[in-house]
């Protein structure tokens, strides 16, 4: 299976864009962001 992944902040309006678009939240990269991956 192949997948792409992005670091997001949680502040950024483009999380949303991400979500529309296909993207899974998998964790937190850190205190102020999250990881999200899409299957390809």
């Amino acid at each position: 299976m192949r997948r792409i992944s992005l670091s997001v902040e949680r502040k950024n309006f483009a999380q949303r864009l991400y979500l529309a678009e296909g993207y899974e939240m998998v964790g937190a990269g850190s205190a102020q962001s999250d990881t999200m991956v899409k299957v390809l």
